[in-house]
């Protein structure tokens, strides 16, 4: 399977080259500094892992 944007910018190389290319690249990496900010942030509401119940029959095997 292909993905889209190696299309998309094969496409943008064939009509106008590749230093377009380049900057078309850099606009949709740009596009996602946002969200990676976001993420990284810590504040993120999907950040939170809740702890897991410890087992009891690990446990008692190791006893």
């Amino acid at each position: 399977m292909v993905c889209w944007t190696r299309l998309a910018l094969g496409r943008v190389a064939d009509l106008w080259g590749y230093p377009a290319s380049f900057l078309v690249s850099f606009a949709v990496s740009a596009c996602a500094l946002p969200f990676v900010v976001k993420a990284r942030s810590g504040d993120a509401a999907g950040s939170a892992v809740p702890a897991a119940a410890p087992d009891e029959r690990a446990a008692e095997r190791h006893e």
